[in-house]
């Protein structure tokens, strides 16, 4: 098992190999996870932290209601921001889960959008060519 990191001067990028520990004891690996420096403070495989920033893509074998319930596991470990992209959906679509004021998990589902961009990582934009 390897952990993947790219930078550290301001965030944390790890994908697909990297597991996370969550507060709660919960074993999860997520595609793509970003955390910001101040949680940038370990090379172990089993990070005691939880992604302020988690992507996920859905795959064939995995059903909707799994991953819903794998996002909202990440966003209640403390995650800021999570991606959850369906391209089995006709039409594809893009579900960003945030918390609102009072830290509630909530949901905005977009059709086959051409481009995502965080609230949480300034500046960041994904395009969706090639993925949906």
């Amino acid at each position: 098992m390897e952990r993947r990191k790219y930078g550290c001067a301001s965030s944390l990028v790890t994908q697909l190999l990297a597991l996370y520990t969550l507060p709660n004891g919960d074993l999860l690996g997520p595609d793509v996870a970003v955390e910001r420096s101040n949680k940038c403070t370990t090379n172990e495989i089993f990070s005691p932290v939880t992604p302020n920033f988690i992507v996920e893509l859905r795959s064939q074998s995995d059903s909707i209601q799994y991953a819903h319930n794998k996002m909202l596991r990440w966003m209640n470990a403390g995650a800021e921001e999570g991606w959850f992209i369906d391209r089995f959906q006709n039409p594809p679509q893009v579900k960003i889960y945030a918390l609102n004021a009072n830290n509630q998990v909530i949901m905005q589902t977009i059709s086959n959008p051409p481009w995502v961009s965080s609230t949480v990582l300034q500046e960041f934009v994904m395009s969706t060519q090639g993925i949906l």
